[in-house]
């Protein structure tokens, strides 16, 4: 597809390195291209062509700046500005999530228009040369190029080199992407490698020609559909830049708003997940501000019942506390058994960290109960494997054995590995205060048999 490429644009081809070769100063060069494909295929033709020049790419997707000379000058290596000579390739990808903005007219309409980063980099124009030794590439699709030509006259007066690069036919075609069930299955998957991957060629392929709305509406879906997944196999900082452009678009663009709220939780959710509690609970607050006093009660149960996680994490015993009861309140708008039983599992994992077992054990037992109406599987095997800790650490060996056993009774009915190991594990470790080593192996190879 690559030598396809090439052919079908060799004049571009041979134009673009010819504007390149030998420059004794800076010069920005504007590259429209359909899709990443042919971005990747552009930038590796110029690597081919010998030009004598070391490339570096910059990614401004998920980005947040105000001048782009200030960001390139915290994120290029030294040896770009301490060259007398251009000896720098640097390939910028990423900026049409920032080119364009939408503002309202005299008449309150919405209209389009060059971002304020379009603005600044008009502004600073001399100044990127004179401080950038560099020959600088902005990749941009065609939509982003057609909406700048009619938006932002001035960008056009000092881009001396364009280039628009067509794309030939993929050799597999994207599909429509309508299936959006949550797989059975966490983590990677040869399903969900497969939806990963499909979703990325969606995006990649996703046809510019398509009714405005519609373009954007099926780029921003796809994003959020790929940062789901990306979640489930542990590359959150790649799902939080999906999520971000998501919620750029629906901003820039004002569709799909609906969707903020949720997007605003995945963000959260994504940084919750590294640890990053700050953040999470910045995005966190963010969905209970967008949300009010609504009646999508739903999402307002899961966001303060991840506020309390993550107050519960950090050891902030009593606005953990308040964020699981807020959850407790809303829920009973929702009579959402199942999410109820996990906020009360929750409550009594806080109270085993404090060490109160009695109250620790109540809420454990009301979480089964909730279970019990919903026929939470996974729910049970949980629940049931936290009970035996809370009796492991009053050392009641006998009460342990028999929750431990119940816990796995339960993830064997849904095939949860992780746990299974982790329960195998931890029966080992009774037997072996119990003086049975026979025992011990036996759940130790159990263990590594499922790991």
């Amino acid at each position: 597809m690559y030598a396809d490429f090439v052919e079908a644009n060799r004049r571009n081809c041979k134009a673009l390195s010819f504007t390149l070769k030998k420059r004794s100063k800076g010069t920005l060069v504007v590259v429209s291209t359909s899709n990443e494909t042919a971005r990747s295929y552009v930038q590796q033709f110029l690597i081919e062509s010998d030009l004598g020049y070391e490339f570096l790419s910059i990614d401004l997707s998920g980005k947040e700046f105000g001048s782009l000379t200030n960001h390139l000058k915290r994120v290029l290596p030294e040896d770009v500005f301490v060259s007398k000579e251009i000896k720098h390739i640097i390939q910028i990808s990423g900026l049409e999530n920032h080119a364009l903005e939408v503002t309202k007219d005299e008449e309150g309409k919405s209209v389009f228009g060059a971002s304020k980063v379009i603005q600044q980099i008009n502004f600073e124009r001399e100044r990127i040369f004179r401080e950038i030794p560099a020959i600088l590439i902005l990749f941009l699709d065609n939509y982003t190029i057609k909406k700048l030509q009619d938006e932002a006259g001035d960008f056009w007066d000092w881009v001396n080199n364009f280039f628009s690069l067509v794309s030939v036919e993929e050799e597999i075609y994207a599909q429509d992407f309508t299936d959006t069930r949550k797989l059975p299955e966490a983590h990677y998957t040869p399903e969900r490698v497969e939806r990963i991957k499909q979703l990325k060629i969606n995006l990649a392929t996703l046809d510019q020609s398509l009714p405005e709305a519609r373009y954007f509406k099926s780029k921003i879906n796809l994003k959020l559909a790929l940062a789901k997944e990306l979640e489930e196999v542990r590359g959150f900082q790649a799902a939080i830049i999906h999520l971000k452009e998501a919620l750029g678009l629906v901003s820039a663009y004002k569709i799909s708003q609906e969707l903020i709220p949720e997007i605003y939780f995945y963000i959260a959710r994504n940084y919750h997940s590294q640890r990053k509690w700050e953040d999470a609970i910045v995005y966190y607050d963010m969905v209970i501000e967008r949300l009010g006093m609504t009646n999508d009660s739903s999402i307002m149960v899961s966001t303060y019942h991840h506020i309390g996680m993550v107050y519960e994490e950090q050891g902030k015993w009593n606005e953990s506390f308040e964020s699981y009861k807020k959850a407790i309140d809303w829920n009973e708008k929702t009579k959402n058994l199942s999410m109820l039983g996990r906020t009360y599992h929750q409550i009594g994992m806080l109270y085993q960290r404090q060490g109160k077992w009695n109250e620790s054990l109540e809420y454990y037992q009301r979480a089964i109960d909730c279970y019990e109406k919903t026929n939470n599987l996974l729910g049970f095997g949980t629940t049931y494997f936290q009970i035996g800790t809370v009796y492991e650490e009053q050392q009641k060996l006998d009460e342990t054995l028999e929750y431990y056993d119940q816990a796995i009774e339960w993830f064997q009915k849904t095939n949860f590995l992780d746990y299974m190991e982790i329960a195998y594990q931890s029966l080992a470790g009774v037997y072996d205060k119990l003086g049975n080593s026979e025992k011990v192996e036996e759940y130790r190879r159990l263990a590594e048999s499922v790991s």
